[in-house]
């Protein structure tokens, strides 16, 4: 049995553009995530069959995805192409309520870790962190009282 919340729509920009020199001249342009990297939506759900808190994050297009577990109490939905986050689910049998914060910040640095040298998948990685410090108190909330 699962105890959902409703979507929460993303409010944009999620990201801000700097300036980045053109090739060495002193013409600037701006960089920022593609709109297709930028969640438009996140929810959070109970599985109470499983004790698992996931938090569930909706883009603008769907793409397959592979599931990677990241330590023992946190596994992440990945798309195959994209590296963007689509699921993170957080094993509640050992972790409490207070501590899902804290592991699931824990599970991100990870994922950094895992794709150092991937400039977008860092972005998209960077982009879920922030959404979850804004996000995170509200859905648990709704789900877990």
């Amino acid at each position: 049995m699962l105890n959902s919340s409703s979507w929460i729509d993303v409010p944009k920009p999620r990201t801000k553009r700097a300036p980045v020199p053109y090739r060495g001249s002193k013409a600037e342009h701006r960089v920022s995530a593609s709109p297709y990297s930028v969640p438009v939506a996140i929810r959070g759900k109970y599985d109470t069959n499983n004790q698992k808190f996931i938090i569930e994050f909706k883009y603008i297009a769907d793409e397959r995805t592979t599931k990677q577990k990241i330590n023992p109490d946190v596994s992440f939905d990945i798309g195959v192409n994209s590296k963007r986050i689509y699921s993170i689910y957080v094993d509640t049998k050992r972790k409490n309520n207070n501590q899902i914060n804290i592991v699931v910040k824990s599970a991100i640095d990870k994922m950094r870790i895992r794709y150092p040298k991937n400039k977008r998948t860092k972005k998209n990685i960077d982009i879920t962190q922030s959404l979850l410090d804004e996000k995170l108190p509200e859905i648990k909330k709704s789900v877990l009282g």
